[in-house]
């Protein structure tokens, strides 16, 4: 009766960790608590059509001016590890799930800064082109909202079936009047930079990482490339 039990238990939590899973990208794009509605807004006595949160649809980011999908990112493992990807069919939008040991470290793909989540466990990284990389199911996040993250960072550990990272932006183009057709972000497969150039992975193949100076001072502004450049002896 007891092992009876214990097979109940173990098939209700592989299912309930199954659909957290599955469900976890739209749970990262969902309105933290607490992110909008100021003071001001609910204390305010005029008419604010922002006041009741039903009043508005809650999208993360800005349209993009500048986006290049040749902008190379670095693959998810320490500078010179290998690794391979495979799509991630848990989730509804395209995702990259890396083969990562659970328990692993996990290297931030650009810099960025960390926007509030719903989930400590997941981790989503705002970059300078209002672009994302989401990071899902993690077995720990080592960062906290509003932290500036510098690609190659090591942001966490993998969880059981290794890295799943989605890179995507908010869509103009999905927007008519003003307002969202549908789902309004379109996902990608970024540049990756590894020991056979800036390449477009192609899936269940495996690359070798190259996080160098340059990638790493992609987004960097003038004066803390200069700052690098000094603390590292380059010219």
């Amino acid at each position: 009766m007891a092992q009876h039990l214990k097979l109940i238990a173990l098939l209700i939590f592989t299912l309930s960790a199954s659909y957290t899973s599955a469900q976890s990208l739209r749970k990262l794009l969902e309105r933290p608590y607490g992110i909008i509605g100021s003071k001001w807004e609910k204390d305010a006595q005029v008419d604010n059509p922002f006041k009741s949160a039903s009043s508005y649809t809650f999208c993360r980011g800005k349209f993009p001016k500048d986006f290049n999908i040749q902008t190379p990112y670095a693959l998810p493992v320490k500078n010179n590890q290998k690794t391979a990807w495979k799509t991630d069919p848990r989730e509804p939008f395209k995702t990259l799930n890396f083969h990562i040991k659970q328990g692993d470290t996990i290297y931030a793909t650009r810099s960025g800064i960390a926007c509030k989540t719903t989930n400590p466990q997941q981790l989503l990284i705002y970059h300078p082109d209002q672009t994302f990389a989401a990071y899902l199911v993690m077995n720990e996040n080592f960062i906290e909202p509003g932290e500036e993250v510098q690609v190659g960072q090591a942001i966490g550990k993998a969880g059981p079936t290794g890295a799943a990272i989605s890179f995507f932006f908010l869509d103009e183009n999905k927007f008519k009047g003003g307002l969202s057709s549908g789902y309004p972000y379109s996902h990608f497969i970024p540049v990756f930079r590894t020991t056979e150039g800036d390449v477009k992975p192609e899936e269940k193949t495996i690359y070798q990482a190259v996080t160098d100076h340059d990638l790493i001072m992609q987004d960097m502004s003038k004066r803390n490339k200069k700052k690098y450049m000094k603390l590292h002896n380059l010219k």
